[in-house]
């Protein structure tokens, strides 16, 4: 068998998951990939051309596996109930990266004795109310399994796809970004992504328009993809290699809607441990070299590697918006004991450790353009989802939730000790007139905060919640900075 872990007690407990889950999604892939195996094995390539599947060496094997697991024979039995070839796919691509991690930490990690890296962790996705994923001990065996939310794992396929299109012209070549290079795309974007988040599914194909064979769009996306769902197994296994948690195995990563799960059996420090190590395994598996190798290449192949770097980089960022964004509609509120951090505090950190690893100022500057193309595209697109997307909840909750986005992300740009500062003293000025802080220097900082103190100023005067809740948002988003102070030197 090509992949004989997928006869492990872990594959068999996702099945059973997945069995008990409220929807089955049915995928186009699915069944193209069976239209694909109709084909005798020399003719693959033409099967996919045929049906929109970007051929490739993965791809191949994927074929091979699904014939030899005889998936083709017996698929009918299978296509209108548990989307089982759906789950050998994921699993298998997971399997993949996972052990290509494993491989880069014993091989070019200088302290690989410190990472917990063991054959008995199984990668799987399945619906879950859970934002990312959640990591389990297999009953009645030694195995572990990380569920990572389904929605999640396919909207990255989606948001790849658009950032390619909109961000890179047909020569492979970085603009910046702009709505007009989105509109042809904007209602497919918009009618998968809203599919996606109310558990329907995709309803239409993948990928809209094929990129054409050999082109750099193509070799972009299938980078720039592979690095942002790199990133998702990175930082769920990064919580395993570094033990973040407890051997009951308890730990859920993250809360959506009120869910009820044990929580704080991980602290914020350690998704920012997960975070690192997974923005490093992504990195190291996208520039395909050990770094002893790119010193000895000439400069065009330097070049080279340096670019698959940054699509790492890019990868990493997306995922870390991607999941900004759900939150957003799923309309995720902070509070100062949770035990996840705000995610623009992720974003922030993860913006610090980027620049930091940056070879040259140059390099520096070409990153951070991109990182901002990138951000300002899923934002635009997720703005662009209908409201109906979201699911009900009260006004305060909704104003919260912007609020924080706005103070949050403002963590990018301050100086983060102002960033307390100026959220005072608007506490202690917050009775009419209204006046905005005055201590606020950077563009940034001045529009970031006044369209913060702007938001709660308007729920006042509109009378749509009294001024203690208003305080008392204030209070709570102050109170989440000063739990991060370690980590931003408040």
């Amino acid at each position: 068998m090509l992949n004989q872990r997928l006869h492990s007690k872990a594959f068999e407990y996702l099945i059973r998951l997945q069995a008990g889950s409220p929807r089955h999604t049915k995928r186009n892939i699915e069944e193209k990939m069976m239209a694909i195996l109709s084909f005798p094995e020399e003719k693959w390539e033409e099967g996919a051309r045929e049906n929109g599947i970007i051929y490739n060496p993965q791809v191949h094997r994927m074929l091979k596996m699904l014939k030899e697991e005889g998936l083709d024979k017996i698929y009918d039995e299978h296509k209108d109930g548990v989307p089982r070839l759906q789950s050998i796919i994921d699993f298998s691509i997971m399997e993949e990266t996972k052990s290509g991690f494993d491989r880069i930490i014993q091989e070019q990690f200088n302290n690989a004795e410190s990472y917990n890296v063991s054959d008995k962790v199984f990668f799987g996705t399945a619906d879950s109310n859970i934002a990312t994923a959640y990591i389990q001990k297999v009953p009645d065996s030694d195995e572990f399994l990380i569920v990572i939310n389904r929605q999640l794992w396919e909207l990255a396929k989606l948001v790849s796809y658009m950032l390619t299109i909109i961000l890179f012209n047909e020569k492979g070549m970085p603009r910046s970004f702009n709505p007009e290079n989105a509109e042809s795309y904007l209602r497919y974007f918009l009618v998968n992504a809203a599919s996606i988040l109310n558990d329907s599914g995709l309803q239409k194909e993948l990928q809209p328009v094929a990129l054409e064979k050999g082109t750099m769009p193509e070799l972009i996306w299938l980078k720039l993809d592979g690095s942002l769902h790199d990133f998702i197994i990175g930082h769920e296994y990064g919580h395993f290699l570094k033990s973040h948690f407890t051997n009951e195995c308890t730990y859920k990563t993250e809360t959506l809607n009120g869910t009820d799960v044990k929580l704080n059996l991980t602290s914020w420090n350690n998704e920012y441990d997960a975070d690192r190590t997974g923005l490093d395994l992504t990195v190291f598996r996208a520039r395909g070299a050990s770094a002893s190798e790119i010193k000895e290449m000439d400069d065009s192949a330097k070049s080279v590697a340096a670019f698959n770097m940054t699509l790492g980089y890019l990868g990493s960022w997306a995922c870390l918006h991607l999941i900004w964004n759900i939150e957003q509609i799923w309309e995720v509120v902070y509070k100062p004991d949770a035990g996840h951090p705000p995610t623009p505090l992720r974003i922030a950190s993860m913006n610090s450790v980027i620049f930091q690893q940056m070879p040259d100022k140059a390099s520096a500057d070409y990153a951070g353009q991109l990182l901002w193309n990138t951000a300002s595209c899923i934002k635009y697109l997720f703005y662009k989802i209908q409201p109906d997307t979201a699911k009900e909840t009260p006004r305060v909750k909704d104003i919260e939730a912007r609020f924080q986005h706005f103070v949050l992300q403002a963590v990018l740009f301050y100086k983060h000790r102002d960033v307390v500062d100026d959220l005072e003293s608007m506490q202690s000025r917050f009775e009419p007139p209204f006046f905005a802080p005055d201590n606020i220097k950077a563009i940034h900082e001045k529009e970031l905060m006044k369209k913060a103190y702007a938001l709660l100023e308007h729920t006042l005067m509109t009378q749509t919640i009294p001024w203690q809740e208003c305080t008392a948002i204030i209070e709570r988003t102050i109170l989440i900075l000063k739990k991060n102070a370690a980590i931003f030197n408040l």
